[in-house]
């Protein structure tokens, strides 16, 4: 860490401040945004920022329209770069963008989708089933609505309130809902429902984040006939991968099931090609337990190439292949940002960008001259190949002057680049530093700069150090190189100075003077930027920095050495002291049926918890959690927070930290009911369902006291402070 604190001083005392961007350079662009109607949420936001000197201002657009022509109620609102639309509705949806832009240019920002998720009604038509004999591979099409960005599936029996748990024989598909079994015996006769759910979490490979939605189809009936004996079978892969386009950093699924009586076994590999040598599988896989499903995280280039699964019984074998492609937005290899430039007038702007060429994905190059697109023609010659974009401006004069911008575009994204060019513009004005102190006045000077054209002055800038919004301006001749600033107490005023041609030209503003002290802003920052602190007496800063480093090494290495054992020793000792260790023990994931109670009973559970601290330790001392949880949980100051975050950590447990939250529910929290509620079937989705859509007659024509008493009686509530609610 020391060694790259370091390098980043040192780096920083090598900055020059000639190389100043002034124009806008986007930072930070707009990405798209989901919104789920049934969520609590009350807006949503985009984000652009940029820097630039005077820093930036924004405008935004739907589509192609100024967002300050659209009437709409309540007002869009505008922060800085942050564009937040208050309770969006479904004519909201569509694609945003900013500009942002300063006096010496203009930057259009790529794109942003806001979407609404959805889920659809089950087409309500009556589903003919599926009949068959003993032993047989069956599938039960789960049909599901249409939904974006995603759903979660779950299948029910028909009039049963637990959700049906995938086994050996059984699997429910991750990707369609469709529920396979492998061979079905008389036992599996009866009528089944598929449940759906909204899943806004739109990695394939990463646990589902759910919405307010939920759906079931209609009755689905499987007829299995007894036969003796029964009939076996060698495997047969009926649900399988072929082919899988990615983009690098997303989450992979991949899902196998097969046929057979005895049911098959699946084992993955990591092929070179189709049928050839095996290879090492990526660090982030894992596997469903039967391995009906394979997911990997973060997808890499390397990632890229043939999976293949074989299902295997006493009677045979059965193999397919499956290749995951890696894709990707553009990469650069020469970007503008390199490319700023100071020309003559009359002299040619020669910009080039180039990028990887994969021998697939097309890439599209767009050029844009302060947020317009660049349209091609004697005066804008364009020149492109397969890797490369140059764009030539012929004759250059200072209107020409500002923000180029390229991007680039394939079916994956779009990419932008940006470059500054200044033509007929002086250069920055230098050495500027306070001469005398007034009473109520400050005289500074500075040296003459660098120009591509005539000078014909200077204009100062100069405001409060303390209320940076209150500047003035004061426009002085070329000569002499320094001005009288009246009404300016220099101790408590920062003071900028800009060179101005005949022709109108502004060059870029000096470092500033503040409160009588010069502080560099070489390196692209914005003026609102925290300045560098140069040397005592004004001695450059590299000139004593590089010294002092030399000095200083051997220390900063042996103090690395011991914050490295310290880090290490005291993370040993946590370890002993949380939990008995951060180690947790082999668990498995945790089942489909607890993740669902933990969820549906979220909110019941955050209100009623009075001490989730205790039960954090309880779970921690039985190794179901570890001691990162412990930490993160215990951050949170307010108790509903430690609640949601303990909920949140221990699925990563299984079900034994299921198992040991119910047991400090009772132990430390004296919740029997609701731990009894957790372990039992609960109430099922469907009967939520019709609980909801008839809870205003329930709430105008029921007796609570009678209700209650019954419930109580009979068990099924027992939680004795209910009658405070």
């Amino acid at each position: 860490m020391w060694v790259s604190v370091i390098l980043a001083i040192t780096c920083i005392g090598l900055g020059t401040t000639g190389a100043q961007v002034i124009s806008p350079t986007l930072k930070v662009e707009p990405t798209d945004v989901l919104f789920d109607p049934g969520s609590s949420t009350t807006s949503v936001s985009f984000q652009c920022s940029a820097t630039g000197d005077p820093a930036p201002e924004y405008v935004w657009y739907k589509e192609y329209v100024d967002l300050d022509t659209i009437t709409r109620q309540p007002l869009y609102q505008t922060s800085g770069g942050t564009l937040t639309i208050p309770a969006p509705k479904a004519s909201d949806q569509g694609r945003y963008w900013c500009q942002a832009f300063n006096e010496y240019g203009r930057v259009v920002s790529v794109g942003a989708n806001l979407t609404f998720a959805y889920v659809n009604d089950f087409d309500p038509a009556q589903r003919t089933g599926a009949t068959t004999t003993s032993g047989n591979g069956t599938l039960l099409p789960c049909s599901p609505p249409g939904a974006y960005p995603g759903l979660v599936y779950h299948w029910i029996e028909a009039g049963k309130t637990a959700f049906i748990p995938n086994d050996v024989r059984k699997y429910a598909s991750q990707n369609n809902g469709d529920y396979y079994f492998a061979n079905v015996s008389p036992d599996d006769n009866g009528l089944y429902q598929c449940g759906v759910k909204i899943n806004l979490n739109t990695d394939d490979a990463t646990a589902p984040v759910t919405g307010g939605f939920s759906e079931f189809s209609p009755e689905t009936p499987l007829t299995v006939t007894a036969a003796s004996p029964v009939p076996t079978s060698p495997p047969q892969l009926v649900l399988f991968e072929t082919i899988q386009y990615k983009r690098r950093g997303d989450n992979v699924l991949m899902e196998f099931f097969a046929y057979g009586n005895p049911t098959p076994t699946l084992d993955w590999r990591r092929v070179d090609a189709v049928g050839g040598n095996a290879m090492e599988f990526p660090a982030s896989v894992k596997y469903e337990q039967w391995k009906r499903a394979m997911t990997l995280t973060n997808v890499a280039v390397a990632d890229q190439g043939f999976y293949e699964v074989t299902a295997t019984n006493t009677l045979g074998t059965d193999v397919k292949t499956a290749q995951l492609v890696i894709e990707d937005v553009p990469q650069y290899i020469k970007k503008l940002e390199t490319q700023n430039l100071d020309q003559a007038p009359g002299e040619d702007v020669n910009l080039e960008v180039t990028w990887k060429d994969d021998g697939r994905n097309t890439v599209t190059p767009s050029w844009y001259y302060n947020g317009v697109d660049i349209v091609p023609d004697d005066k804008y010659i364009v020149t492109n190949s397969p890797a490369a974009s140059s764009l030539t401006v012929k004759n250059a004069q200072p209107a020409d002057a500002g923000s180029y911008q390229s991007i680039l575009q394939n079916q994956y994204g779009m990419v932008p680049s940006f470059s500054e060019v200044r033509v007929g513009a002086p250069s920055k004005v230098t050495d500027l530093k306070l001469v005398e102190k007034g009473d109520n006045s400050a005289t500074i000077a500075w040296s003459e700069p660098p120009t591509k054209a005539n000078l014909d002055g200077y204009q100062i800038q100069y405001n409060p150090t303390d209320s940076p919004d209150s500047k003035q301006y004061m426009d002085v001749g070329k000569t002499p190189t320094q001005a009288t600033i009246p009404n300016s107490n220099p101790d408590i005023s920062t003071y900028r100075v800009r060179a101005k041609t005949v022709d109108g030209i502004y060059g870029p503003y000096s470092d500033p003077l503040v409160n009588g002290v010069v502080t560099p802003i070489g390196d692209g920052r914005t003026a609102t930027d925290t300045p560098r602190t140069a040397g005592g007496g004004g001695v450059p800063l590299l000139a004593w920095l590089l010294p002092l480093l030399l000095l200083l090494l051997p220390l900063l290495l042996l103090l690395l050495f011991c914050c490295c054992c310290k880090g290490w020793c005291a993370g040993k000792k946590k370890e002993k002291a949380i939990g008995k260790g951060t180690a947790l023990a082999n668990l498995t994931p945790m089942s489909r049926v607890h993740q669902e109670m933990l969820r549906t009973y979220r909110t019941t559970i955050v209100d009623n918890m009075k001490a989730p601290g205790k039960v954090t330790t309880r779970m921690a001392n039985e190794k179901v959690i570890n001691a990162n949880m412990v930490q993160a949980i215990a951050s949170h100051p307010v108790r509903q927070d430690k609640s949601k975050k303990l909920l949140d950590s221990m699925v990563l447990g299984g079900d034994k930290s299921f198992d040991s939250f119910c047991g400090g529910l009772r132990k430390d929290e004296k919740l029997d009911w609701l731990a009894d509620t957790l372990e039992g079937q609960g109430l099922s989705m469907d009967n939520r369902k019709r609980l909801e859509a008839h809870k205003q007659l329930l709430v105008n024509k029921m007796d609570p006291e009678s209700t209650l008493t019954s419930l109580t009686q009979n068990q099924v509530m027992i939680n004795p402070s209910v009658r405070d609610w």
